[in-house]
């Protein structure tokens, strides 16, 4: 049986069929920058100190950086890709200094012992990654990579840092950071290398906060716009699933956290969730609800605070993070998807979907047939949703290996916790270290198999039909091969039609070359075709196509007929 895009997932397990794999996976992360979870809230007076302030006379934002410390320390600042050109400069006296700027480096004149940086930015519209800038009449959003201007000799020594964002007094404005909230303006004193601020999101405008307690401190939230379900019950939700990640890792490593809510104008279901220095920002529609997917993609991102920054496995070298995306996206994902339905969080449906997801991009992924190694060598499109796919089924497989060898005694959670101690002496841990915490368990030969299966060769027929637990049956079936027909990130860029492949989906439905791109809708649950707004004559044309090209068989799980999600709960492999 074969799955049509006009089902969506909700029907999926009714209907006893796989879903599409369309839904691009996690991006990837950077191998090295700033820890998101060691933020220290005292000032520890030094030689550097660095005072931020970002005060909104909104539909504009000025921002202002005072730097102290050594005059030799304070020449050279590294300026965001969105710093205008025009930037004022003073010695904190009342008087002026003199620079330059060349490749995103502000020089200065002189040797002065206080440099004060200054300039604002003008009003931006957001496009749909969340890390761009939005400055509009009723709210901003500011990343610190794009937009803070830091002394480069900061940026990997420790300063004390003051960070003042205020969006003025008005009824129902919040202000603050990744690091903290609070009603129209947030003053918070940290010290930590500069570097972590390039990892910050700063907010403030029209929106709602909320604070919870919890033993080790306290969770936060913010939101910006209108969302299309209660932030506050949400906010809580995911403030109770972070101090559940803080007893899995038995108390190891990150602090509360604070999870930022914006709204802008991307399409339904094109949500995007980012880990920030500090928190997890999550960009989405005023129509997406918090439904199974949007919740697992900020499980995930939660995880990260342990896997990926208090635990790095394997070679940390720039250019070689990709051989890691099979632990800290793929086992990462594994973690918030059974994290989740433990706590009751996901239904037995959505957690047979998820799985199903991963499978899907195994059974359909034009580069199924890569060794791992030749994935992570060149990552072209499409490449690191199959690497985090096959991280996420190789978990589910060696964690039903783990259960099996120790008469359910013990499972991948129990290497896991083992891992995450050690790297409370050292955070980068080798490869072999997972391998080793394995073998314990497994024996050699069935651990290696697992591995060379599904990480190295990336086989679907590695996977185990018991491996989601008695609640669920494995079926044969076949997934659509998705394929919009045209280049769509080069055609949203140029706003032309490129790409297109002669006889594809994209040509049958009468798109050419060159035509002027107006809006390009992927597929999603809220609508599940190709929708691709083109201009012809001078006038707006919607063209909607089936994006797929042939099927691939795969195994797919749906639950067993007759048993009810509390049945399922009692036939969990763990509670």
């Amino acid at each position: 049986m074969r799955l049509r895009f006009a089902l969506a997932l909700a029907l999926m397990a009714a209907c006893g069929e796989p879903p599409r794999a369309t839904a691009p996976a996690t991006a990837p992360r950077q191998a090295e920058r700033a820890p998101a979870g060691t933020i220290e809230t005292k000032v520890r007076p030094g030689e550097r100190a660095l005072a931020i302030a970002i005060t909104a006379t909104l539909p504009a934002v000025r921002l202002s950086f005072t730097a102290s410390g050594p005059a030799e320390e304070l020449t050279k600042w590294e300026l965001g890709d969105e710093v205008p050109e025009k930037v004022t400069l003073g010695d904190g006296a009342g008087g002026a200094l003199k620079g330059s700027i060349a490749n995103h480096t502000l020089t200065i004149e002189g040797k002065p012992s206080k440099v004060v940086v200054s300039y604002e930015l003008a009003p931006k519209q957001p496009d749909e990654d969340p890390r761009a800038t939005i400055v509009e009449e009723a709210r901003f959003r500011l990343a610190g990579e794009h937009t803070l201007a830091l002394p480069a000799a900061f940026l990997q020594k420790p300063a004390a840092i003051t960070i003042d964002v205020d969006a003025k007094a008005k009824a129902g404005q919040v202000a603050g950071s990744s690091i903290g909230f609070g009603r129209e303006k947030k003053s918070k004193e940290v010290t930590l290398p500069a570097i972590a601020l390039q990892g910050m999101t700063f907010l403030g405008g029209a929106g709602g906060h909320a604070m919870f307690d919890a033993p080790e401190g306290n969770d936060e939230a913010a939101w910006l716009g209108y969302t299309a379900f209660d932030p506050r019950s949400v906010s809580a939700e995911v403030a109770v699933f972070r101090g559940l990640l803080h007893d899995y890792f038995r108390g190891k490593g990150a602090e509360p956290s604070t999870l930022m809510l914006v709204v802008d104008a991307r399409p339904k279901g094109r949500f995007r969730v980012t880990r920030r220095v500090g928190g997890v920002l999550v960009a989405l529609s005023g129509k997406d609800a918090f439904d199974a997917r949007l919740r697992l993609a900020v499980g995930h991102e939660l995880v990260h605070a342990w896997i990926g920054d208090r635990l790095w496995l394997g070679d940390p070298t720039p250019g070689q993070e990709a051989k890691t995306y099979w632990f800290h996206e793929g086992v990462a994902r594994w973690i918030a998807r059974e994290q989740l339905y433990r706590a009751g969080l996901l239904s037995p449906d959505e957690y047979a979907a998820e799985m199903n997801w991963h499978v899907s991009i195994l059974a359909t992924s034009a580069h199924t047939q890569k060794t791992h190694d030749e994935l992570a060598a060149k990552l072209e499109p499409g490449v690191v949703p199959l690497l985090v796919a096959r991280g996420a089924i190789y978990a589910t497989a060696i964690d039903a290996r783990i259960r099996e060898a120790s008469a359910k005694q013990k499972s991948l959670d129990n290497v896991l916790k083992v891992l995450v101690e050690k790297a409370e002496k050292q955070r980068r841990l080798p490869e072999d270290a997972f391998h080793s915490a394995i073998a314990a368990d497994v024996k050699a030969d069935k651990a290696k198999e697992t591995w060379d299966e599904i990480i190295v060769k990336g086989k679907r027929s590695a996977i185990d039909g018991n491996a989601l637990g008695g609640c669920f049956e494995m079926r044969e079936g076949n997934y659509d091969i998705y394929d919009p027909g045209i280049a769509v990130a080069p055609s949203r860029e140029a706003s032309a039609i490129s790409g297109v492949r002669q006889g594809g989906p994209a040509d049958k439905a009468g798109l050419k070359d060159g035509e002027k791109v107006l809006r390009i809708d992927e597929p999603s649950d809220a609508f599940p075709e190709m929708r691709v707004d083109v201009e012809r004559n001078g006038a707006p044309t919607t063209i909607t196509y089936r994006a797929a090209s042939g099927t691939a068989k795969g195994p797919f799980f749906k639950r067993r007929a007759g048993l009810t999600d509390e049945a399922c709960r009692k036939l969990a492999l763990r509670q």
